[in-house]
């Protein structure tokens, strides 16, 4: 009927008019009934009756005043871009967990006809790049068309939150990727109380000099004004590569005699276990070298760093023809 489908399309139009019908009809059938109850007190002499004409009139009089008043209360709240009683709350309930957000979300709310637009503001971890940002939309946008209905338009802005307890590095980290671009080997040291930092940056090989410096001008400005607590900025200008380097397999006589010697350095260095998954190839620069070694799982990290280190150390003094060495230290009893 008229209002089922005014419901359906949340046309005020067409609710008034399925009203306009209702009251119609209603009103009729109670005339017709007040009527009716005359006549019978007519004929019958049961006075009360005759005054049910009356009493059918204000019965009337107050379904339309009711009925009149919701439908003008609904046309106010569109006017007024007032939502439907919780649907703010559902929607609010929607991103208050999702992942990659920061803070409390707002949300705001306003329905036109059988549409509904939806403003949602997240806060975001200053530095987070621009695809993950793009991901935590996608996600807050499907996750309020379930929970309002998919007849709606979702509009997602952000703000940038400072992570809380986040540590100095953390903080530099992301002062840098807000300049958009890629930092290693950063160190901090205080030197007489000031803390100083110092860091690779990787910029495409394409840039000039100038252009480079321009930006590790900029990396500096940035950090010197999102960290405050630092007093200085050194930072190295690394060439990016940007495709995959080229790697050779090695032929196995080679290989066999290379393997036997990575295989005594380790049994010196690391003791009988030794090392496993060996990969030896040959690279533009030099001889490449990569291994694993069991270490106990209780180690801490800062001593599995420091014996993968001198494990290093002992490769790069035993094989000179090494360009790079890489160790990777693991739970011992991991894969059994």
């Amino acid at each position: 009927d008229l209002g089922r489908v005014a419901r359906r399309s949340r046309s005020q139009a067409l609710e008034a008019d399925a009203l306009h019908f209702s009251t119609d009809i209603g009103s009729s059938a109670v005339v017709i009934l007040g009527l009716a109850a005359v006549v019978l007190a007519g004929r019958t002499g049961y006075r009360p009756l005759a005054l049910a004409d009356s009493v059918a009139a204000v019965m009337v009089a107050a379904v339309v005043l009711w009925l009149s008043f919701r439908l003008g209360k609904r046309a106010a709240d569109v006017l007024l871009d007032r939502a439907p009683a919780g649907l703010a709350r559902r929607a609010l309930a929607a991103v208050s967990d999702l992942d990659g957000t920061e803070g409390a979300p707002r949300v705001r709310l306003r329905q036109a006809g059988d549409s509904t637009f939806v403003d949602v503001e997240l806060g975001l971890r200053r530095g987070l790049p621009v695809g993950e940002a793009d991901r935590v939309a996608a996600a807050a946008r499907e996750r309020i068309r379930e929970a309002v209905g998919e007849r709606s338009s979702v509009l997602v802005q952000f703000r940038a939150e400072q992570e809380r307890d986040a540590s100095l590095r953390q903080k530099v980290a992301t002062a840098v990727a807000m300049e958009g671009v890629h930092p290693h080997d950063v160190t901090l040291r205080r030197v007489a109380g000031r803390l100083q930092v110092d860091l690779h940056l990787e910029l495409p090989a394409s840039l000039t000099l100038g252009d480079s410096h321009r930006i590790a001008d900029r990396v500096e400005e940035r950090i010197l004004r999102e960290v405050p607590e630092v007093s200085r900025v050194d930072i190295h200008l690394e060439e990016r590569g940007e495709a995959p380097e080229t790697a050779a397999p090695l032929d196995e006589a080679s290989r066999a005699a290379l393997l036997e010697r990575v295989r005594e350095v380790a049994r010196e260095a690391a003791g009988e276990e030794g090392v496993h998954d060996v990969l030896l190839a040959r690279t533009p620069a030099g001889l490449y070298l990569s291994c694993h070694c069991f270490l106990p799982a209780e180690t801490s990290l800062a001593e599995a760093h420091e014996r993968t280190d001198r494990l290093e150390a002992a490769f790069r003094e035993a094989m000179p023809e090494l360009a790079r060495v890489s160790v990777h230290a693991e739970p011992a009893g991991l894969h059994d």
